[in-house]
């Protein structure tokens, strides 16, 4: 499998804990979930992996409220007629950038310093 190739249950264990403490984060402040797993999960693993990996959790997150809203009564349809381009505009972004970042060479979400760029090749 080619997503999880190099990263061993040891990386696998830390992502699974890390998208778990940031969720607990968020679920007690309301706030905070990329801004605490965007770096620390670059670290232990690719951008180019963690950056999907967290816009589907955000997208999986904000359509579950949304449900959990829905079933708890606050359901209306000016409600949901306001919300529906938004929703369908997140799931087109979020699909549409993980796939052009999946696509893009592995330079894009690298941050690049003016001037020439040492040889990394030796």
């Amino acid at each position: 499998m080619e997503l999880f190739g190099d990263l061993g249950l040891a990386r696998i264990v830390a992502i699974v804990l890390i998208t778990i403490g940031a969720g607990i984060i968020k679920g007690a402040i309301g706030f905070g979930f990329q801004l605490l797993a965007a770096p620390l999960l670059s670290m232990i693993w690719d951008a180019r992996h963690a950056v999907p990996l967290l816009a589907l959790t955000a997208l999986t997150n904000n359509v579950g409220s949304v449900f959990g809203l829905m079933a708890s009564g606050v359901d209306s349809r000016a409600t949901s007629r306001r919300l529906a381009p938004a929703f369908a505009g997140l799931v087109i972004g979020t699909v549409g950038g993980a796939l052009l970042l999946v696509q893009a060479g592995g330079n894009v979400c690298t941050v690049r310093r003016r001037g020439p760029c040492p040889d990394r090749s030796t």
